[in-house]
């Protein structure tokens, strides 16, 4: 509910899957008040930081795994699905957010 904060009424939250070629994608959007730039860039700097970290074969401690959810996720696509990983995150022109998250399909 927080990303609908001085958003008013009516609040929209839009799911969307696809698989493509060997891979799968969700897209998760909205009408809130979307990512400012400096919170998108500390997100987008600690995605690339995990992501460093795992193929570098360095064990992750508690703050790479726990707290925000988004980085929780992040974490987790990446253990499972090394480079194949897609997560991203937009602010939308017209307002609201776009998570995107994907992997490689598994066997």
């Amino acid at each position: 509910s927080h990303g609908f904060d001085k958003v008013r009424p009516p609040y929209r939250v839009r799911v969307v899957g696809s698989l493509h070629g060997d891979g799968w994608r969700v897209e998760i959007s909205d009408n809130g008040r979307g990512f400012s730039e400096s919170v998108r860039e500390n997100l987008t700097r600690q995605f690339a930081r995990i992501g460093e970290n795992i193929r570098a074969g360095k064990l992750l401690n508690e703050r790479d795994v726990g707290g925000m959810a988004l980085i929780n996720i992040c974490t987790r696509l990446k253990l499972l699905y090394k480079e194949k990983a897609e997560f991203r995150i937009d602010t939308l022109p017209g307002g609201g957010a776009r998570v995107t998250v994907g992997g490689g399909l598994l066997s």
